[in-house]
């Protein structure tokens, strides 16, 4: 019963999964024609090997002479015999498990799919035929089915079913207008990882640009947003993605954010439970030619797209948190290892949290220094003063003592 979903499976883990290609193919039509190939060609071998088996037990088995007509008697002089006699002309099938085909050939070998040589009669011009069809395992393999031979379907009732409620899915699948982006998440997609990460993984540079955050939303998806980033003017961009056939509502804009683009990665992977991926855009297909499936979408309220991505605009703004070299300072990579050893979320909020308390601590060690230099200073002036003081009183009584002996 789990048939069908084992090989829908195995397609799907043949796709790559670090391109985000791997559940492409669950909502792709060609899904199920390959499921079926794949499993037809998994129950004809098993039929076949299963009539096989008595087979195997009776190596000299021939099938009965029959009664040839003249149209039989044309065919049979086209195969190669070497016998003169009816029981002669019985001669070994051999077959390949390599093949899942199965084709006519005029000489004395045609393949099958099975392992055990059958004795057949080469007169009859023995043909499988091979599609979800097949004659009954019980009866012996005869010449090629004609349209009124009856056929028997090799998938149970339960892998019948199993493959019709795939196939409802995959309906289902393909006229959505969004799917999942990332199901398998690995540890690269953390936020912890994201933000860990080097500024200069990418060749064009573009982690250490300035630029402007957004989000908007359109009438025709109700309950998501599309969050992104960009270098020039937002107002620019939104005009750039009403060429996708509809016209963006704005309802976010930052301006002036160092590290714009990983401000933007550092909200999609905090959302990353509700990050979605849109079919094939028509608008790009007429203007490009090309199949884009744009993923930055996310189903998700608009409050909390706005909390997220404003948070972490602010946290960027305020913290001073990359090397001129790219890499992360080393004080907030012991942030990040303190909160993952305490379990703590690693998320916009908790990170500018850290940052503020981090903030008042240095505010409070500033101002009780400030109070311990004022008082190292009061100290110093006290002893200075006294210093003065008992020097003016030395030269008091010196100049007392000179006027007492009339010097």
């Amino acid at each position: 019963m789990t048939l069908v979903d084992d090989i829908r499976e195995y397609i799907r883990c043949n796709c790559c999964a670090r391109a985000r290609h791997r559940d492409l193919i669950l909502s792709n039509p060609l899904l199920i024609p390959l499921v079926e190939r794949w499993l037809d060609e998994i129950l004809i071998k098993k039929r076949l090997e299963e009539a096989s088996r008595p087979l195997a037990q009776h190596p000299t088995y021939t099938t009965p002479k029959r009664t040839t007509s003249r149209a039989d008697s044309a065919a049979t002089s086209s195969c190669i015999t070497t016998a003169s006699s009816a029981a002669s002309r019985a001669t070994t099938v051999e077959t390949s498990l390599s093949s899942p085909s199965y084709s006519c050939s005029n000489g004395p070998r045609a393949s099958i799919v099975t392992s055990i040589p059958l004795q057949l009669d080469v007169c009859a011009t023995t043909l499988i035929y091979a599609s979800s069809t097949i004659t009954p395992s019980t009866t012996p393999f005869e010449s090629e089915p004609s349209e009124t031979q009856k056929r028997y379907n090799l998938r149970p009732r339960a892998v019948a079913d199993s493959l019709a409620q795939l196939s409802r899915q995959n309906k289902l699948s393909s006229s959505a207008e969004f799917h999942a982006h990332i199901n398998e998440p690995t540890s690269e997609d953390t936020v912890a990882w994201r933000f860990c990460e080097d500024l200069n993984k990418r060749d064009d540079k573009r982690d250490f640009k300035k630029g402007s955050v957004y989000i908007y939303s359109r009438k025709s998806s109700p309950g998501f947003v599309k969050i992104g980033w960009t270098s020039k003017s937002v107002d620019v961009r939104l005009a750039e993605w009403s060429e996708c056939g509809y016209t963006p509502i704005e309802l976010f804009r930052v301006t002036a954010v160092p590290y714009a683009q990983r401000v933007e990665t550092l909200t999609h992977h905090e959302l990353i439970k509700e990050w979605r991926r849109e079919q094939p855009c028509k608008g790009c297909w007429m203007k490009k030619q090309k199949q884009i499936r744009h993923q930055e979408w996310f189903e998700v309220s608009q409050e909390r797209a706005i909390q997220v991505l404003s948070t972490w605009a602010e946290f960027f703004k305020k913290a001073n948190l990359y090397e001129l070299s790219g890499s992360l300072k080393f004080e907030w990579r012991n942030i990040v290892d303190v909160m993952e050893v305490n379990r703590e979320a690693i998320t916009s909020k908790g990170l500018l949290e850290h940052y503020e308390a981090t903030v008042v601590k240095d505010t409070a060690l500033a101002k009780k220094a400030a109070i311990a230099k004022e008082a190292t200073i009061a100290k110093e002036e006290a002893i200075a003063k006294e210093e003065a003081v008992t020097k003016e009183a030395g030269q008091a009584m010196s100049k007392f003592s000179l006027i007492r002996f009339g010097l």
